[in-house]
């Protein structure tokens, strides 16, 4: 948006996401970031979608004291095609294509909107002919009364890495996990405490997060890349994951692989 000072100073502006589902999502003018965009400058607002939603219709519009701008619609679809349809680089393209058919992959999965898949009329990778190697578990056991117990991915606006522990209920109130040197909030969820690590960008599902878990006296490092998760849903060891989700597995491992390409990593 480009605001003129009197309106970004505006204590009582802000823009008014409205989801296809109806909630709105208000963020005040003053939480507008204030970027270079096409040689000019200008306050953008952000409004997160999961990768289900890459379909969806977004409605947006801006209020400040005295006045509104028009409803404007936009959806991550629609920014897609608008990138496919430019001379982009095959990079960023290629990019594109991988992230609209983990659109589409998620989509399946979630039985969401199946009717208008992000990915209609492109070609769909043969997901069962995809492999992740070379991303173990690497767990250094310090403590018998906190161990590692597991991980998942949580796919919703933003990519969440979810990692369980099974703790001794005697350390309950000294059970800590720390990250980069910051204690982290903990959840329990069917017996297991959980620590989360979020906002992962699709460049960096491929890199390692290194946990520490103290019971109060000894500690243990667990060091876990999302695409062990993914390696382990390919795998289906076990034979308890559906052929969608697997395929989920496969595409964002795909959008991670073409992230990578276009970032240079």
């Amino acid at each position: 948006m480009d605001l003129s000072d009197e309106v970004a100073a505006d204590e009582n502006a802000y823009m008014l996401f409205t989801m296809e589902d109806g909630e709105q999502i208000k963020v005040p003018a003053s939480e507008g970031e204030y970027s270079l965009y096409q040689k000019a400058y200008y306050y953008s607002f952000t409004c997160a979608v999961s990768a289900k939603e890459m379909t969806d219709t977004v409605i947006c519009q801006f209020f400040w004291n005295g006045g509104q701008t028009e409803a404007y619609t936009y959806s991550v679809k629609t920014y897609a095609d608008r990138i496919l349809a430019s001379n982009s680089s095959q990079k960023l393209r290629d990019l594109i294509y991988a992230m609209l058919n983990y659109g589409a992959a998620s989509q399946i999965h979630f039985e969401y909107h199946t009717e208008r898949l992000a990915n209609a009329g492109q070609e769909v990778p043969d997901y069962t002919q995809i492999t992740i190697d070379g991303y173990p578990v690497n767990t250094k056991q310090g403590t018998t009364l906190a161990t590692y117990a597991g991980a998942s991915l949580l796919l919703t606006s933003e990519t969440t890495f979810r990692i369980f522990f099974t703790v001794d209920s005697s350390i309950a109130d000294q059970f800590t996990v720390t990250y980069k040197g910051e204690t982290l909030p903990l959840g329990l969820r069917s017996g297991k405490y959980y620590a989360d690590i979020p906002d992962i960008g699709a460049k960096d599902l491929d890199e390692y997060f290194t946990l520490t878990i103290s019971d109060g006296t000894e500690t243990a490092e667990v060091s876990y890349s999302p695409l062990s998760y993914c390696a382990s849903i390919i795998e289906n060891a076990k034979g308890i994951h559906d052929r969608e989700l697997q395929d989920v597995a496969a595409a964002m491992y795909l959008y991670n692989q073409g992230a990578n390409a276009y970032f240079a990593k």
